[in-house]
């Protein structure tokens, strides 16, 4: 019934800052009643960062953090959702185009394959990603892969993955009902395809320029 309640209303009270926020402010996680941690993402990252208040133009987490010095160096003018109207997501691209950050270092598994995980939290997958752009991030190569939003990939009979793995000594795809893999071959077809930010970017501009909300 807490569940319930917490979806319907989408907000949800933070037991450190007595603050209630939507609840993308909060991070998930399975073993809590409602799905979602009892500190909003800002209490969190206070104790996590050494008490350290962060301008909401500095990313935090790793993956959005290493995506915005990538955009910056290509010129792209890129800041953390936070920083602007688009506060549900990662990262957001020349002021308009909203990306969602996956990243992973490799991990092992019991096979000996070592693979990449990037996790959809149970919200996004509740109410689906509100972003125009996904990009995986493999950390420790240091690999850029870009998505539209709506790639199949990321979606079961219409509803999100609970996650996606790569496993780079596999070269085919296969699936599970939660899990889908990524072939090398996708993931290097992907790879740097910045194209997809400035496709956006064009769009949204065209729109803006016939009177239509983007």
């Amino acid at each position: 019934m807490l569940k319930f309640h917490l979806m319907k209303l989408k907000t949800k009270l933070c037991n450190k800052c007595s603050e209630e926020k939507p609840l993308e402010e909060f991070y998930s996680r399975r073993n809590v009643g409602d799905g979602y941690m009892n500190w909003c993402k800002d209490c969190h990252k206070s104790v996590t960062y050494g008490n350290t208040i962060h301008p909401k133009d500095k990313a935090v987490e790793i993956g959005a953090a290493s995506l915005i010095r990538k955009l910056l160096s290509l010129g792209v003018y890129a800041a953390p959702g936070k920083a602007s109207v688009f506060k549900h997501v990662d990262v957001v691209a020349w002021g308009c185009v909203r990306i969602e950050v996956k990243s992973s270092n490799l991990r092992p598994n019991k096979s000996g394959n070592p693979y990449y995980s990037f996790g959809l939290t149970p919200q996004q997958q509740e109410t689906g990603l509100q972003a125009d752009i996904i990009v995986l991030i493999c950390l420790d190569g240091s690999t850029y892969h870009v998505f539209p939003a709506d790639y199949p990939i990321f979606f079961n009979n219409d509803r999100l993955r609970k996650s996606i793995v790569y496993t780079p000594s596999k070269g085919r795809e296969y699936q599970s009902e939660v899990r889908k893999s990524l072939s090398r071959e996708l993931m290097s077809q992907f790879k740097d395809a910045w194209y997809f930010v400035e496709r956006k970017r064009l769009e949204i501009s065209e729109k803006l320029r016939q009177g239509f909300e983007p």
